[in-house]
């Protein structure tokens, strides 16, 4: 099967997109009014076509100093933000492989329409139709219940219910993610209720230490923050912000972010490698991850405080998952982002894998605060989408599991 149509038949209604992508699609309802706070609701069938050429709005969240390096000036967020993207190969013939990404951010920022994961170039190089959204972030989407995850669940069932239209297979499902958008794919394979929903997993500078919480601190946090369902999302946002200084919460993330919960959520993933040991797992870090962290946004913290908390909230705990997940028989390929960003105060920063795996760094000027569009640049970029295709495709990379396949 190949797609040529720009106007695709969903279960729900009619979409239209433009040149292989269908941006801006509704996956739930809007989790406005008595829906915040609640699992996502389905989606109502629209009468007529509905233009699918721009993304949803970001999700509510607070302008932060890093915030503009890492997705650029975001528009004003709407609680009305679950919205996601579809982008397929040009050429070549389905039915292809899907990646369904998860974006980072902390679990508090970030959006899907800054050009840094438009997934154009990725589709066609890898041949394959890749899939990013937007999930409720923040005390919005991670106080009271783990709204983020379930609404990661509910884009998991849109894809296998709908990802055929687009020419995609829901049979071949990588489920992948970066940063706190990684530590959610790490929860996914652990949760029963997302089996049988991805076949396989990417996981991009997943922060594991911070992948399931507490549920009595969390408790403490929602106590501490003080807003009701009929709270204004902004001053939600605001009392967020506002804990963040003061307490027990100063100088930490909050507890608004993955919890512990019954079936949804029952373990930690670093407690827990081997959970889903069928899916093989595709797993690493970059060299200089804590430099995105501490000397961007007008910071500009020492060596050993950058080099610290790589270690610690990144390389250390990720490669012990994933040499534990391989020696209890699960297939993984572990690698280490080295290519290096032209600032040389940033090196291999977080996030940088992003930009080189998409391939944005030659159309988006936030890819740009990260890698150039430089020879070299091309071809690391190259070669990840090559092997990453080939993971996307199902073949085994023959990498090492017990040391890092070194990129850049």
């Amino acid at each position: 099967m190949s797609v040529r149509s720009a106007s695709v038949e969903l279960t729900t209604g009619r979409v239209r997109g433009r040149d292989g992508a269908y941006l801006g699609i509704p996956y739930a309802a809007p989790p406005v009014g008595g829906r915040r706070w609640a699992p996502p609701a389905p989606v109502e069938r629209w009468a007529g076509e509905l233009d699918a050429l721009a993304p949803g709005p970001p999700p509510p969240q607070p302008v932060r100093p890093i915030s503009e390096f890492a997705w650029g000036v975001i528009p004003p967020g709407d609680e009305d933000c679950l919205y996601l993207n579809v982008w397929t190969p040009r050429s070549g013939h389905g039915p292809w492989p899907v990646l369904v990404f998860l974006i980072g951010g902390g679990f508090t920022v970030g959006w899907t329409g800054s050009g840094l994961d438009d997934g154009a170039a990725l589709a066609e190089a890898a041949q394959v139709v890749v899939v990013t959204f937007s999930y409720r972030l923040g005390s919005l989407g991670w106080a009271f219940g783990n709204w983020g995850l379930r609404d990661q669940l509910a884009v998991l069932e849109w894809v296998a219910r709908e990802i055929g239209a687009f020419g995609g297979d829901p049979a071949r499902v990588t489920l992948g993610g970066q940063s706190a958008g990684a530590a959610c794919v790490a929860d996914l394979l652990g949760c029963p209720a997302a089996d049988g929903l991805f076949s396989q997993a990417m996981l991009h500078s997943p922060p594991l230490p911070e992948a399931a919480g507490d549920p009595e601190r969390r408790a403490r946090w929602e106590h501490d923050l003080d807003v009701t369902p009929q709270t204004p999302a902004a001053e939600v946002v605001a009392r967020h912000e506002a804990l963040l200084q003061v307490g027990e919460w100063q100088g930490t993330r909050g507890a608004a972010q993955p919890t512990l919960e019954g079936d949804l959520l029952p373990t930690s993933p670093l407690d827990a490698p081997a959970a889903r040991i069928d899916v093989p797992v595709l797993v690493g870090t970059t060299r200089d991850e804590a430099t995105f962290l501490f000397r961007t946004g007008g910071r500009d913290a020492p060596d050993e405080q950058c080099e610290r908390v790589t270690a610690h909230l990144f390389r250390e705990p990720t490669e012990r998952w994933a040499r534990s997940r391989a020696q209890a028989g699960g297939r993984v390929h572990l690698f280490r982002i080295e290519h290096a960003s032209p600032d040389p105060r940033l090196g291999a920063l977080h996030t940088i894998d992003v930009p080189l795996l998409f391939g944005t760094f030659a159309t988006s000027e936030v890819a740009r605060h990260y890698v150039d569009d430089d020879e070299r640049t091309r071809a690391v970029s190259d070669l990840m989408q090559g092997e990453w295709g080939r993971f996307f495709h199902g073949e085994d990379l023959a990498w090492p599991a017990d040391t890092p396949r070194v990129i850049g």
